[in-house]
């Protein structure tokens, strides 16, 4: 009797700990490089057809120029696929494709490049209450 009690004791402290384990991952938000990146879209998120623009910036505030830029948007529950872009230079330091938000909800929009120096770029934003039109509803 006391070994089935110390097996579930043990069993338990086992499956806090890993709880505990994944509660502690989370997923960074802030940029893996010397780059500054400001993400928006034209117009603003909804369910159907927008323009993603990211713009790329040294610590000073000089456009990056000559950079490799794609988006990945994700549902932030599994089930959905994803929604990629590669992104387009048009002035120095703006990338910037269609991007179509497929599904109303949270999103999870990830920036992932490479500068002209060879240096990752790497920066994720949530995408909160994506609506089926424009109106909000």
């Amino acid at each position: 009797m006391t070994t089935q009690r110390g097996l579930r004791g043990a069993s338990a402290l086992a499956l806090v700990a890993l709880l505990g384990l994944a509660a502690c991952t989370t997923k960074s938000t802030e940029a893996t490089s010397a780059a500054s990146v400001a993400i928006s879209f034209d117009p603003a998120p909804h369910v159907g057809a927008t323009t993603c623009t990211v713009k790329l910036s040294d610590d000073g505030g000089a456009p990056l120029a000559g950079a490799d830029v794609s988006v990945r948007g994700d549902m932030n529950h599994a089930g959905m696929k994803p929604v990629l872009a590669d992104l387009e230079e048009g002035e120095p330091g703006t990338y910037s494709a269609p991007f179509t938000f497929t599904m109303g909800g949270d999103w999870i929009v990830e920036v992932d490049g490479k500068l002209a120096d060879g240096s990752p770029v790497k920066h994720s934003v949530d995408v909160r209450g994506v609506k089926r039109d424009e109106s909000g509803s």
